[in-house]
């Protein structure tokens, strides 16, 4: 049936369907559901938890390939017992999915599960189940509420725990596990002190060891750590536990010192026979004994991975397609070459592997850019830089300290606020850095070797562009829409708010393809100037991205659903449909359309002065929205219906709405303003914190730069001014930090006209 409906829909989404029987609607819309589910399915971390065999099968009653999780209970569950496990509050199970929730899956909780398992967990969870009440895949949602409530609220058929003695005890231990550090290492002494009390000699504890040392290399994890029963059961962590051996004929360049170039002809490789064991040594042929170079892995910076598209290069038969360096902390860089992809995936891994902590192994199945170690050090602790290994995949940036005790973590490139490469002196060394600056916190990055920065330079800034035509692909603001939007929104509402005609005039289309390239080469450099750009390009460039997206923002498959919603003849009950369909689209589309609407919101309101009312920009704007090509009368009135509802439908409260109408009359009012030396203003500046003992009152300049207000700030405090360490943002009206400024750009960000609320702490 599933597969029939998903045919049907594909030919027929505009058709209605209708069922004989309520229970035939039921069995329908939940195999629509379930195909609407596969298709934004995401089987990452589905696969490297399975790659544990006992988690194949459901903890609670044994169902095939379960794609749900308790991850503070730390087994895998299919969706009916997910179902359950939820009806008990988040203090008891904190649930989620495999393929859905993908970003709550740190590399630290995937080792946990594959480590773990749910033969071990349950082991303590499930160890005096008594044989009549063992549940079963076809048990009956009464018979599977009650064992799942017996088994972890009640905590009925687990063993004694030596360090709690109640179930109450134990839930709040491993909630707090979960979102605490040391994660691995926490929880896996839980399960092996509980293991101790059935028999103190058990094997199975050593695993502990290696979550303890799981920042060391593969060969200090002691694959007899694990208990005979786990070794009869296929040995499922000999994936994760094995030490790398590895061996084959590699084509393989010179050796290339300091300066590098991954641009080399074919005829410039030369075979080689490589073995991969403690060392990476290479021969002549799989026949010669003679080593003609050798490579230990305490020497590797990194690794990177170059792939070719064979279609868009030129030179795809004078070149490999595949490439590999390994960078030395020497300065030199081994360069590889393949056309099989294939062999750059096992010998990536395996490198990969040979040379990283284990924290970086389940990362490193996938394709990945680059891999290796950098020294790192955060605003929190601006003068002490710390060495870990860093693995980029795709857009993340993936952190594995190698300090005892220090948490995973990762970056979303897309969704920095800047990224920039700044110089700094060293023990009297001029060298490069790589500064990221995201929503609450600044990471700088230093290589190992300048040739070693070079390369992660390049391949983070190229991370952090857009990756596609979707929305989820862009580069991303503080509010979590793209960049681009967020721009063109900014600059509108500041200088189109009484310009006639915004939107429905045209733009030049030459300078409105220069400003898109601009935008999609890099959104986060983009500087919108009213002295450089007109507001009519830029009223296009918005409705033309909205436009060229590959699924529109309000989504191919749910546009049925909206078309329906619109035919109510009741607002009341159209409303309530809108909210409904809202909270089913995508968080990016959401935050995005909900900016937007918020946007065409103040257009309208000063409609006495652009002449542009709802009904004109809905006109204008469905089209692009709904990519329907100037056709729709209901997605028309699905926009009018937004606009002058957008507070009720986007939850946005009365005091809200009246700062809106307050900024809206500021800025409308406030013509050409140009700022003299006797327009100074009065701002509060907050040092580290948003407290009263931590503010300074000082008067700005319209020429004063961001160094000169810091360094004022500094000295009315004592503090000696370091353009190092100290950082100046401005601050919004939620709260939010934006970009920092730079040394000179406060007197820039003055002479444009800015909305001083009348609430001082905004």
């Amino acid at each position: 049936m599933e597969d029939y409906l998903a045919a049907e829909i594909q030919i027929h989404w505009p058709e209605n369907f209708t069922a004989e029987s309520d229970r035939e609607k039921k069995e329908w819309m939940e195999a629509l559901l379930e195909c609407i589910s596969e298709s934004l399915s995401d089987y990452e971390v589905a696969e490297k938890i399975w790659s544990n065999k006992t988690n194949k099968t459901c903890a609670d009653c044994k169902a095939g390939n379960p794609d749900w999780a308790s991850i503070n209970l730390c087994v895998v569950i299919c969706k009916q017992c997910a179902g359950q496990h939820r009806s008990l509050g988040t203090n008891i199970s904190k649930v989620q999915s495999l393929k859905l929730d993908i970003s709550i899956w740190s590399n630290e909780i995937v080792q946990l599960f594959i480590i773990l398992g749910n033969d071990r967990a349950n082991r303590f969870w499930a160890a005096r189940v008594p044989p009549s009440e063992v549940l079963h895949s076809d048990g009956c949602i009464e018979q599977r509420r009650d064992f799942i409530a017996y088994k972890y609220r009640d905590g009925k058929y687990r063993s004694p725990h030596p360090h709690y003695s109640t179930q109450e005890e134990i839930l709040k231990m491993l909630c707090a596990a979960v979102s605490g550090p040391n994660l691995l290492k926490t929880v896996m002494q839980f399960f092996s002190d509980a293991e101790s009390i059935d028999d103190p000699n058990d094997s199975s504890t050593l695993v502990l060891q290696s979550a303890e040392n799981w920042s060391a290399s593969t060969y200090n994890i002691n694959v007899e750590g694990l208990s005979l029963d786990d070794v009869n059961h296929g040995r499922v962590y000999d994936e994760i536990m094995q030490p790398v051996v590895h061996s084959g004929y590699l084509n393989k360049a010179a050796v290339v010192s300091k300066t590098f170039t991954s641009k080399k002809m074919k005829d410039e490789f030369h075979k080689q026979w490589c073995v991969l064991e403690r060392s990476l040594i290479f021969y002549e042929n799989d026949k010669s004994s003679e080593q003609i170079g050798r490579i230990d892995p305490c020497e590797v910076a990194c690794l990177g991975v170059n792939r070719t598209d064979a279609l868009n290069s030129p030179a795809a038969v004078e070149r490999f397609r595949f490439t590999f360096e390994i960078f030395l902390t020497s300065e030199k860089v081994h360069q590889f070459g393949t056309d099989a992809a294939e062999t750059l995936q096992t010998w990536t891994n395996a490198v990969g592997k040979w040379f990283t902590p284990i924290s970086c192994h389940c990362l490193l199945g996938y394709e990945f850019q680059r891999v290796g170690r950098m020294r790192y050090k955060a605003m929190l602790n601006p003068d002490q830089w710390m060495e870990g290994f860093f693995l980029l995949q795709k857009c993340h940036l993936f952190i594995c300290p190698e300090e005892q005790g220090a948490a995973e973590d990762s970056v979303n490139l897309r969704r920095l606020q800047e990224l920039t490469v700044a110089p700094i002196t060293e023990y009297s060394e001029k060298k490069d850095i790589l500064i990221l600056v995201e929503k609450g916190r600044t990471l700088y990055l230093q290589g190992i070797t300048r040739a070693d920065f070079t390369a992660w330079s390049s391949d983070i800034q190229a991370a952090a562009c857009s990756g596609g035509n979707m929305l989820r692909d862009q580069q991303l603001s503080r509010n979590d829409i793209p960049i681009i939007v967020d721009s063109c929104i900014a600059f509108l509402t500041q200088y189109g708010l009484r310009h006639e005609g915004i939107y429905r005039k045209n733009g030049a289309k030459s300078r409105i393809k220069l400003l898109m390239d601009e935008f999609r080469k890099d959104a986060r450099n983009v500087k919108l100037r009213i002295s450089d750009n007109f507001i009519e390009d830029v009223t296009d460039v918005l409705k033309r991205f909205f436009r060229e997206l590959d699924d529109p923002i309000f989504t191919t498959e749910l546009h049925p659903q909206w078309r329906e919603a619109a035919e109510h003849s009741e607002k009341a009950k159209r409303l309530e449909k809108y909210m409904e369909l809202i909270n089913h689209l995508p968080k990016v589309n959401r935050a995005t359309l909900a900016a937007l609407i918020g946007h065409l919101y103040r257009v309208q309101k000063c409609a006495d002065l652009n002449q542009m009312c709802t009904k004109n920009l809905s006109l204008l704007f469905a089209p692009s929205l709904f990519q329907t090509e100037g056709k729709g009368e209901h997605e028309v009135k699905i926009m009018e219906d937004l606009i002058d509802n957008y507070a009720s439908v986007f939850s946005i409260d009365e005091e809200q709405v009246t700062q809106m109408d307050l900024e809206n009359s500021l800025i409308t009012t406030w013509k050409d303003v140009q700022l003299s030396q006797a327009g100074d203003l009065i701002i509060e500046v907050y040092l580290e914190r948003k407290e009263q003992d931590c503010c300074v009152t000082l008067k700005v300049s319209p020429v004063m730069t961001a160094e000169a207000l810091t360094n004022q700030v500094l000295d009315m405090r004592n503090i000696q001014p370091s353009t190092d360490i100290w950082l100046t943002f401005e601050v919004f009206e939620n709260g939010e930090l934006d970009a920092i400024f730079r040394k000179a750009e406060l007197d820039n960000k003055q002479k444009e006209p800015n909305c001083w609320m009348n609430d001082q702490q905004s």
